[in-house]
């Protein structure tokens, strides 16, 4: 294993804060076999570099360990497993972004890239961005199983939140953002659908994407 491999793993958890065996070999490690890079993870895993956690059904996620906490002078805390509520989000959007041709910032680039999004108190770390023939912003939204009506209220303050900054506000007017809610199925996203079809927003793309790894782990978190 080169350094290079070993740089690539751990960039991928600093931007998504874990990754999996799946993730990496989508894009680190996309000329190897699956099993190859289990492997490949186990021994950072061994060497200290990473540490590894329990998923349903034998698989794993991954996270920086000691060595690399030590070595770039990280949070401890960044070590540690993620909690029953945390997980289902962190997996959700490594997923998604995995499979779709979007970009996740951080949220330091972010605040860089797109400073007119950003005010104090107000999260970035959801955004995502597309980029091809027409550039377009997105927040990602992640169903945990609650009540349909809380989610789509959830949906609707994250514009509420936002609709006071003039660049975000004029995103929306050109069609240029967009919320991807994540669901474990689909009959929970066409149920999620018909629900904020009642009152749906105006001139915002709202994308229902079923993520089936999310449903295992909120059966776990109930």
């Amino acid at each position: 294993m080169d350094d290079a491999t070993r740089e690539a793993v751990l960039a991928r958890i600093l931007r998504f804060g874990l990754t999996t065996a799946e993730d990496v070999q989508l894009h680190v490690c996309n000329d190897v076999s699956l099993n190859a890079v289990r492997k490949l993870l186990a021994k950072l895993v061994e060497s200290g570099w990473l540490n590894a956690y329990p998923l349903p059904e034998r698989d794993k996620y991954f996270v920086a360990g000691k060595a690399a906490v030590l070595d770039r002078s990280l949070d401890p805390r960044k070590s540690s497993a993620f909690g029953p509520l945390a997980l289902p989000t962190r997996i959700a959007m490594l997923t998604y972004c995995s499979r779709h041709a979007v970009i996740k910032p951080t949220a330091e680039e972010f605040k860089t890239q797109f400073t007119d999004f950003c005010r104090p108190g107000l999260s970035v770390t959801n955004y995502v961005y597309e980029t091809g023939d027409l550039f377009r912003i997105g927040w990602l939204l992640v169903d945990h199983g609650t009540e349909p009506k809380k989610v789509i209220s959830k949906l609707r303050k994250v514009i509420r939140d936002r609709k006071g900054l003039p660049a975000f506000k004029a995103a929306m007017l050109k069609g240029e953002f967009f919320i991807s809610v994540l669901v474990p199925t689909d009959g929970r996203g066409e149920h999620l659908r018909r629900v904020y079809s009642k009152q749906p927003l105006r001139v915002i793309d709202v994308r229902f994407v079923t993520i089936p790894e999310l449903l295992p782990l909120l059966v776990m978190e109930g």
